[in-house]
C-alpha cells in the first residue's frame, strides 16, 4: 500500500506562497494607477513577477513524499524525483537548526538527503515497512547545524 506524506513548511514560507500573488496584483495596480509607468511595461513586469510568485507557491504548497512498494517519490511543485527503495540504506531522525525535525537518508551511491515530512514517525515506519534492509536509527541525534 502506498503512503503519502505532506511536507512540513515554515509559517513564513506558507505566508509568502499565499501572499505573493496578491502583492504582485497590488503592485501592478499601483504602477498603472499613478501613470508613471506605461501600462504595457507594467504589465510585462507584473507577468514575470506573477509567474515567479506562482512557481514559488507551487513549490511550497504542492510538495509531498510518497512511499510505494518499490520507490520513494519526492515531489516539490514541478520537480519530481524517484528513488528506488533498494538504494536507501539508512534513515536517521535529526533536528537541524534551520529546518527543525528532519529525516536524513543515506543512499547507496554515497548521497544523503534531508527530508521534512510533517509526520516524521509515520514516514519512518512506512519506509521501514517497505524496505527490510533499511537501518533506522531509533534515537534522535543531537541538534546539529544543517550542512
Amino acid at each position: 500500500m502506498d503512503a503519502r506524506f505532506e511536507l512540513r513548511h515554515s509559517p513564513l514560507g506558507r505566508i509568502a506562497a499565499i501572499a505573493g500573488p496578491t502583492l504582485v496584483f497590488l503592485l501592478f495596480a499601483g504602477l498603472t494607477s499613478h501613470g508613471t509607468t506605461p501600462p504595457e511595461s507594467a504589465a510585462a513586469v507584473m507577468a514575470v513577477l506573477l509567474a515567479g510568485s506562482m512557481l514559488h507557491a507551487w513549490f511550497v504548497l504542492g510538495g509531498h513524499y510518497e512511499v510505494t512498494m518499490s520507490d520513494l517519490h519526492i515531489v516539490h511543485g514541478p520537480w519530481h524525483r524517484r528513488i528506488p527503495l533498494g538504494d536507501v540504506l539508512a534513515a536517521l531522525p535529526l533536528r537541524t537548526l534551520d529546518r527543525g525535525p528532519v529525516v536524513q537518508l543515506r543512499l547507496a551511491y554515497g548521497r544523503q538527503l534531508l527530508l521534512t515530512p510533517l509526520d516524521r514517525t509515520a514516514f519512518l515506519d512506512a519506509l521501514e515497512a517497505h524496505t527490510p534492509h533499511l537501518e533506522v536509527h531509533a534515537v534522535e541525534a543531537a541538534t546539529r547545524a544543517a550542512s
